[in-house]
């Protein structure tokens, strides 16, 4: 964490900030606490101490209170891992004027424990080093769901092109030798950082696009909203936890783009804007697109949820006729007009 709050456990800050990270419109004490299987006045007290050190906010839509992460609490986190304290000094040194909260490891036993309590933005790893060196590293977080798509920095005193090529196999982002420049060393970072700012406009999960480019997209075009919704995809959560629901919502993800790719347009749009929302902007004939992606969900309900009480909602509305909230970058409000008409 950027700042050590007196009586707080570090690690429930760190997994109420991951979680809500992972959320599209924030997420209410109730829906943090079940998540993180924690007590909920527990939550609500760390939620409450957290905004007033700025780390949080909190916004209302309609009853619901909502608690998301403020702007200014997301500097970016890099962690440079490595044994030689002359390197760490060297890194931090490099970085300090720019806008970035630098953490160090000094092995990679103590970088795994560290990731585990705060996941960093970015990771700068070197490759040689006691107890468990950096390809073990990177092999470990690359196997994981949690930190599979970490930006890693490989840093090394070889410069043989078979360690960069072993440092690329086992999931490294980028390569960089000791001595190095500083300036080379901001330009990688902030290069995969930015690389890695337009990922999460898209989905974690299922790599399709989020709010923000939905709203850019309805911003742009007129068209026929499609919305699909999970039924009882909370519950189903629960009962097999969030991996297992992933791993369902890129299969509903796939069968979705399928559907429309062979009954929609090339124009059509696919977006996942929340665990159980999807959203299509169609040009057709959005009822009978529908139909068609309703009946191809409908054939592999079984192979998704044999024994579980899990169905889909399917509701219609004319981009024209929600121009207001369109324009107020308001999904909420589509959502509400949407439920109302159908």
């Amino acid at each position: 964490m950027g700042e050590k709050i007196e009586g707080l456990d570090t690690k429930i800050i760190g997994d109420i900030i991951d979680y809500l990270n992972n959320q599209d419109f924030g997420a209410s004490a109730s829906d943090i606490s079940k998540a993180l299987e924690r007590n909920r006045i527990t939550v609500s007290k760390y939620l409450e101490v957290m905004k007033s050190k700025g780390m949080l906010k909190s916004k209302r839509i309609a009853q619901a209170r909502l608690w998301e992460i403020s702007q200014e609490y997301l500097k970016p986190k890099v962690m440079v891992v490595d044994d030689d304290k002359h390197i760490l000094e060297l890194v931090k040194l490099s970085l300090v004027h720019k806008n970035f909260d630098v953490k160090e490891a000094k092995d990679g036993v103590d970088a795994l424990e560290k990731i585990r309590q705060q996941k960093p933005d970015l990771l700068i790893l070197d490759l040689m080093m006691p107890r468990l060196d950096g390809k073990e590293v990177c092999s470990i977080l690359r196997q994981s769901p949690l930190t599979e798509d970490l930006p890693i920095i490989m840093l090394t005193a070889k410069t043989q092109v078979l360690d960069k090529v072993e440092g690329f196999r086992l999931g490294a982002d980028d390569y960089i030798t000791k001595p190095f420049n500083p300036l080379e060393l901001e330009a990688r970072i902030d290069a995969l950082l930015h690389r890695r700012d337009n990922s999460l406009k898209l989905n974690s999960i299922t790599g399709l696009p989020g709010y923000d480019l939905l709203m850019k997209k309805l911003s742009q075009t007129k068209a026929k909203i499609i919305v699909i919704d999970i039924k009882n995809f909370k519950e189903y959560n629960e009962k097999y936890g969030f991996q297992k629901g992933n791993d369902v919502l890129r299969l509903i993800s796939r069968i979705i783009k399928v559907a429309v790719r062979e009954n929609g347009t090339p124009e059509d749009f696919i977006s996942h804007i929340a665990s159980d929302d999807f959203i299509i902007l169609t040009y057709e004939n959005a009822e009978d697109l529908s139909k068609r992606i309703h009946k191809s969900l409908s054939e592999h309900i079984e192979e998704i949820f044999p024994e579980d009480n899990i169905s889909f909602s399917f509701a219609t509305v004319d981009s024209l006729d929600v121009v207001d909230e369109i324009k107020h970058n308001d999904v909420m409000a589509i959502f509400n007009k949407i439920s109302r008409r159908n």
